[in-house]
């Protein structure tokens, strides 16, 4: 991809994507978008009137042909009703499929950082990839998806893995929004909470944990085979404590109460879906019910919580900040009755 680029572009579809306010905010964006959308052949402005003649010419072309049609009332070309099948069927394969594109590139850009202090680029294998891709997404909620991915990968270049790119195409719409829903209960970026024993006090229904590991964003889920993850012992104001945490909240408990080690039942999270949480939904500020949340954990630690070794009646916690790693308001607190 080559600087100094004049980006007077806008693109007409059933929405514009002009490039001159990208060019005005960041050069950087500016030329990356270019480049998904004209290729590294095509990416540099000069060239367009080349293109144009170009174009012309094929267009005048398949009038003398027979395969187009010129109106003169609306000065535009129609396809001839009696032109090859294969031919518009081709064309219209690939109108759809730089439509797609382009929407997922609208969606990318209220979420791109214009202003980060960086001159890396994401690759173009990463790029190439990327458009291959979303050229065969269709579906809304789905190219919000890969909108924001490629918005991750252009604020923080050459952090996202190829790999993840082959996972996170197989989602489907239901798999999306199912992963969306139950990003509330990730914990600590690595696992999801389990929702629970007692049917009327679940967190979210177990079918939806089957989603997920139907859809590879889990890496196991047998009802009744349940797995534990330790709270983490770590520093806050020079006390020692444990906490969890989701990517609103954390919760602790100090080190000099606990003789046995709080646990919740978890379930790890993909390389795939770890990738979906860190680089688009940790970033979401969903709500969360705490009491709700907390009760489920409580629940699944009645005998250590219940311990007369331990010597807490009180779970402290407070809203989170998960990219800075900070407590964002006042400590609130939780009795254990």
């Amino acid at each position: 991809m080559k600087k100094k680029l004049n980006f007077n572009v806008k693109l007409k579809t059933n929405f514009d994507i002009s490039l001159k306010p990208i060019m005005e905010k960041s050069a950087r964006v500016a030329e990356i978008v270019s480049y998904l959308i004209f290729g590294n052949k095509l990416a540099k402005s000069e060239r367009m009137k080349i293109l144009s003649d170009a174009q012309n010419e094929v267009d005048k072309k398949n009038i003398l042909s027979g395969k187009n049609t010129y109106d003169l009332d609306t000065n535009h070309l129609s396809i001839n009703p009696e032109r090859n099948l294969i031919e518009v069927l081709a064309e219209t394969i690939k109108t759809d499929e730089t439509i797609n594109i382009l929407k997922c590139i609208e969606n990318s850009l209220k979420y791109i950082n214009y202003k980060a202090d960086t001159d890396n680029k994401p690759s173009e294998d990463f790029l190439n990839k990327w458009r291959n891709e979303a050229k065969l997404i269709a579906d809304e909620t789905l190219k919000d998806i890969w909108g924001r991915i490629l918005a991750e990968e252009i604020n923080n270049p050459n952090t996202l893995p190829l790999r993840a790119l082959d996972q996170i195409r197989n989602l489907s719409k239901f798999e999306a929004e199912c992963f969306d829903k139950l990003s509330t209960f990730i914990l600590n970026g690595d696992c999801i909470l389990d929702p629970g024993r007692d049917n009327n006090r679940l967190l979210f229904r177990r079918e939806e944990l089957i989603c997920l590991r139907d859809a590879g964003l889990i890496t196991h889920y047998t009802p009744g085979i349940y797995l534990t993850s330790h709270w983490i012992q770590t520093t806050l104001n020079d006390n020692k404590i444990y906490s969890i945490a989701n990517s609103t909240h954390i919760f602790f408990i100090y080190e000099k109460d606990v003789i046995e080690i709080p646990t919740v039942t978890t379930w790890p999270l993909t390389q795939a879906a770890k990738t979906i949480y860190s680089s688009i939904l940790m970033k979401e500020k969903k709500p969360l019910d705490v009491d709700h949340l907390l009760s489920n954990i409580l629940e699944q630690n009645k005998f250590r919580f219940g311990s007369k070794q331990n010597n807490f009646n009180k779970i402290y916690y407070g809203k989170w900040d998960p990219i800075k790693k900070k407590i964002t308001s006042e400590i609130e607190v939780y009795s254990i009755k």
